[in-house]
């Protein structure tokens, strides 16, 4: 038996194609534009999900409502759908340092005659001693330093020691 027989061509086309949804601090599961794109979703579409194990979905995008799934919602370039009472039910931990994403793989399969996709759950815990505090974010981007100065002085400005002179 020669080594080329036994070979068959993957379909780089769709394999390729590896997309994600992330998981909201407000129980939203969000689509990028480009996964919408590869899901064929629309702001009318419904997402029926399908439990596949304990951790990882199954889903299927139908083009109106359906009753069993998700209704999807747009905002902005990004679509959504409400995941909270799914997420709370099943103990998966979408708040604090933890973020639920989703690898989505379009799977070489038909369910009710519209293409499967596979959602693969990723949890990432960030460290809270790395990030720095949510203040600090804030007063970082408003230009406002540590020590709580909205504009620190230029050279030229007299800065204040604390000592007056006598």
């Amino acid at each position: 038996m020669a080594f080329s027989d036994n070979l068959q061509i993957l379909d780089g086309e769709r394999l390729s194609k590896t997309a994600k949804a992330t998981v909201q601090a407000t129980g939203r599961l969000n689509f990028t534009p480009e996964t919408a794109t590869m899901m064929n979703i629309t702001a009318e579409s419904t997402i029926v999900l399908f439990q596949a194990g304990e951790r990882d979905l199954g889903a299927i995008v139908k083009p109106g409502e359906d009753r069993r799934g998700f209704k999807v919602r747009k905002t902005g370039p990004y679509f959504y759908i409400q995941l909270k009472n799914y997420l709370e039910e099943n103990g998966i931990p979408y708040k604090g340092n933890t973020t639920v994403v989703y690898d989505i793989t379009k799977l070489d399969e038909i369910y009710e005659e519209l293409p499967l996709f596979k959602m693969v759950r990723r949890d990432i815990v960030h460290d809270p001693k790395v990030q720095p505090p949510p203040e600090r974010v804030k007063n970082a981007l408003a230009g406002v330093t540590t020590e709580g100065t909205a504009n620190p002085p230029t050279e030229t400005e007299d800065v204040p020691t604390g000592q007056e002179d006598a």
